[in-house]
C-alpha cells in the first residue's frame, strides 16, 4: 500500500507462479477473460522490476524508497531474490542491475556479522549470539543466481551452533547441490 521496495517486492513474488496454478483454479475464480488476468499480471510484472531496479543505489543496494541513498541488507538480498526468479521466468531483468546488486550482496557475505538472537526458552528469554539473516539469505540468493559462495557456506556449515533454524533450512539448500555438482 505504501509503495515500499519490500512490499512491492511481497505483491509481485506471488505473480511470477499464478500462471502455474491457473489449472488448480475453480471456474469461479477463472469466470473473468484469463488473458486478460494474465496480460495485467505480466504487465505489474514488467513495471514492477522497472521500479525496483530504479532503486539500486551507487553502491549496488536497494533502498527502502525511491532515491533513497542508504541501502537495506535484508530489502537487497529480497529484491535480488525475486530478480532472479523474474529472470528464470523470462521477464526482462538489466542484467547490470541484477549483476551490481548480486555484488553487493558478495561484499555484504565477506563480513563476519552476528547479531543478538533472543528468545524464550519457555522458562526465560535467552539471548545468544547468531549469524545474521541478511549474512544466510544472501547467500541462499547469490546460489539461486548461480554464483555460490562455497568457503563462506562451509565457514557456517561448521558452525551450526551459529545459526538460527530457519538460517540452518536456507544453507541447507544451497549447500547440499554445490556439492553433488562438483
Amino acid at each position: 500500500p505504501h509503495g515500499c521496495s519490500e512490499q512491492m517486492t511481497s505483491q509481485l513474488f506471488p505473480m511470477l507462479f499464478f500462471p502455474e496454478f491457473i489449472p488448480y483454479a475453480s471456474d469461479e475464480f477463472l469466470a473473468e477473460d484469463e488473458s486478460a488476468n494474465l496480460g495485467k499480471i505480466v504487465e505489474n510484472i514488467r513495471t514492477g522490476i522497472k521500479i525496483l531496479e530504479s532503486r539500486v543505489n551507487w553502491e549496488g543496494g536497494v533502498g527502502t524508497w525511491q532515491n533513497e541513498q542508504n541501502a537495506s541488507w535484508w530489502t537487497t538480498a529480497y529484491v535480488a531474490h525475486f530478480l532472479v526468479e523474474a529472470r528464470k521466468k523470462g521477464y526482462p531483468v538489466n542484467e547490470n542491475d541484477l549483476t551490481s546488486i548480486l555484488d553487493y550482496l558478495e561484499e555484504k557475505c565477506g563480513s563476519n556479522s552476528y547479531t543478538q538472537f533472543s528468545f524464550w526458552n519457555g522458562q526465560t528469554y535467552q539471548v545468544e549470539e547468531k549469524v545474521m539473516k541478511e549474512l544466510v539469505y544472501s547467500l541462499y540468493v547469490l546460489a539461486l543466481a548461480e554464483r555460490p559462495n562455497a568457503s563462506i557456506m562451509n565457514l557456517y556449515k561448521g558452525k551450526p551452533d551459529k545459526l538460527t533454524s530457519e538460517s540452518k533450512v536456507l544453507l541447507a539448500t544451497q549447500v547440499e547441490p554445490i556439492y553433488r555438482r562438483s
